[in-house]
């Protein structure tokens, strides 16, 4: 789910900035479901082993030009920027 504030955020359920994951489980709150990679929320969940095999892959193949630029460690510390990944 997109990271608004909310509990669970990170997950593939969507709760709502009210609710309490201290109390209750992520489970409870609805799954995003998306058809397409265009919509709100994007492609939707994406397992983490998923994502670093396609940038380990983009790494050993050149793609995505210099990997240094992949990153502004000020702004998202370790996290790969969002354009880099289109």
């Amino acid at each position: 789910a997109p990271y608004l504030g909310q509990a669970c955020a990170g997950s593939p359920h969507h709760c709502s900035e009210s609710f309490d994951g201290t109390t209750e489980s992520c489970k409870a709150c609805p799954k995003i479901s998306t058809d397409n990679d265009t919509g709100p929320y994007g492609p939707g969940h994406v397992p983490p082993h998923i994502s670093h095999a396609a940038l380990a892959k983009a790494y050993t193949e050149g793609k995505g030009g210099n990997v240094v630029d992949w990153f502004d460690y000020k702004l998202n510390a370790c996290r790969v920027l969002p354009h880099k990944l289109l």
